[in-house]
């Protein structure tokens, strides 16, 4: 489901939902359109709908992808009808669209989108507006960058294989990133061979070789992946590694849970809706919803 107005970050949200992430013939994005009626004048209409239909049919001509589209119109806060719907309907995925796009390594979603990605009971991706030439790169279906923090939990493993069975073609590539604050062995950083040849042992060693394992049946021998281990907090390294590779995707897994004022997103969730400079997906396993 992705989250609509009349915003460029939105259309960048859908775009991205048509091009990067619907199957044809078996997935059926919803557009959805909240009018607030404490807003003034009134900015979403069931005419500003239409027109995004209009251009959700656009986009599938111009991708060459038949994807099944949904309008959704409905009144009241924004925020709490966007969670609501995403349990009433059973949603595998909430898109939402950066507000704006800044210099300063900063990503603004707004309250609304904190409050999405806490709240809603199914995993979040919020979709930067790239510059002109990443828009170009990744509209042309050129391989992608694809990037995935982990840790020892069972969270990230499962935010890593779904990525790789709803997101990752053949031609893209994988980086899997581990950042230990206290390391207890040497920085590693480099590239496994197709046919999985192993680096040195390490903590993360068996993890990384079950989801390298996953990554080749599901993708092909040929499929690239990456395995980094870094030394540090992993909030300003996971930023770091993602602006230097040029990342078109970061996944990071969070486990958020209680009502909407306990509630706490994971420090590096946290963290990464802030300043990561590039399209976050913040994965979680579909829960119930989250009452205020």
């Amino acid at each position: 489901m992705v989250a609509m107005d009349e915003t460029r970050g939105s259309r960048t949200a859908l775009r991205w939902t048509i091009g990067h992430v619907a199957s044809e013939g078996e997935d059926t994005v919803l557009l959805l359109c909240v009018q607030d009626p404490s807003v003034q004048p009134v900015a979403v209409t069931p005419q500003v709908l239409d027109g995004l239909m209009e251009r959700s049919r656009q986009m599938c001509q111009e991708t060459d992808k038949q994807v099944q589209c949904e309008g959704v119109f409905v009144e009241g806060d924004v925020r709490e009808k966007i969670v609501s719907i995403c349990a009433d309907r059973d949603v595998d995925l909430l898109v939402l669209g950066s507000r704006r796009q800044l210099s300063s390594h900063r990503m603004l979603t707004g309250s609304r989108g904190n409050y999405c990605a806490v709240c809603a009971p199914c995993p979040v991706l919020v979709v930067r507006m790239a510059p002109e030439e990443e828009q170009l790169r990744l509209q042309c279906n050129r391989p992608r960058r694809i990037a995935v923090g982990l840790d020892r939990s069972e969270a990230s493993g499962e935010a890593c294989k779904w990525v790789l069975h709803h997101v990752c073609r053949a031609e893209d590539r994988l980086y899997l990133l581990h950042a230990d604050r206290e390391p207890s062995y040497a920085m590693q950083d480099r590239m496994l061979a197709a046919d999985g040849k192993k680096a040195n042992d390490s903590m993360m060693r068996p993890h990384f070789d079950a989801l390298i394992s996953l990554a080749l049946q599901t993708k092909g021998a040929a499929f690239e992946v990456s395995t980094h281990v870094l030394e540090g907090d992993p909030r300003p390294l996971l930023v770091d590694f993602c602006e230097r590779n040029h990342i078109d995707l970061l996944v990071v897994a969070t486990r958020g849970t209680g009502s909407v004022r306990g509630v706490v997103l994971g420090n590096v969730s946290a963290y990464m809706v802030q300043y990561c400079p590039c399209t976050l997906l913040l994965y979680r396993q579909k829960t119930k919803l989250m009452s205020p």
